[in-house]
């Protein structure tokens, strides 16, 4: 278990529960990043030596600290240069991380898995040449259904070949069924509580 300290993300434009930049988040703070590096090192462990390589990252609730952990840990394994790393944005729901790093929600994950958009268009790069990202897509009526299909299965399969660490940011496992219907097709999870907030 690591400990991070938490941050409220005040930064938000009026009328939206966005962040601004979710790499902003602790921004200056050298122990909020360190701490990172100890996880980021845990992470590499358990990839490395297990050869598992989709990673799960997920809470309880909503307002954990899910989406920042899946964004930090991202572009702390992508800094080293050593691992070609995916971020992909399954809390459909939410988008948060679409949003947080700066991204519209479409092409993204559901336009793909409904046949409007291939694989090439819906991997984006950001601003690390190691970092990518797949957004969210738009909202559809029932993502666990959808997260349910062959077409995502396949989806995983094909992000396999092509990254050295894949990390989902997958919704709260108690307010929807979304991450149940996907736990058994990653390598595994990271869960993340928030101290005094998790029920």
């Amino acid at each position: 278990m690591i400990k991070i300290p938490f941050f409220q993300k005040n930064s938000k434009p009026p009328g939206t529960r966005h962040p601004v930049d979710l790499f902003a988040v602790g921004q200056g703070d050298s122990f909020f990043h360190e701490k990172f590096k100890g996880l980021r090192a845990m992470v590499e462990q358990k990839t490395d030596s297990h050869q598992k390589r989709l990673l799960g990252i997920t809470s309880s609730i909503s307002g954990e600290g899910k989406t920042t952990i899946c964004a930090q840990v991202g572009r702390s394994l992508a800094s080293t240069g050593r691992k070609k790393v995916l971020l992909v944005d399954v809390d459909i729901r939410k988008a948060d991380l679409t949003h947080g790093m700066g991204n519209h929600r479409n092409p993204g994950l559901t336009e793909y898995l409904l046949g409007g958009a291939t694989l090439q268009q819906i991997i984006r790069g950001t601003q690390d040449p190691s970092l990518f990202l797949v957004t969210s897509g738009n909202e559809v009526h029932s993502p666990a259904d959808l997260l349910a299909g062959e077409k995502f299965k396949s989806f995983l399969h094909e992000i396999r070949l092509s990254f050295d660490t894949i990390l989902l940011d997958t919704p709260p496992v108690l307010p929807v069924a979304d991450t149940q219907t996907i736990r058994d097709l990653t390598d595994g999870f990271l869960f993340v509580y928030r101290v005094g907030f998790t029920p």
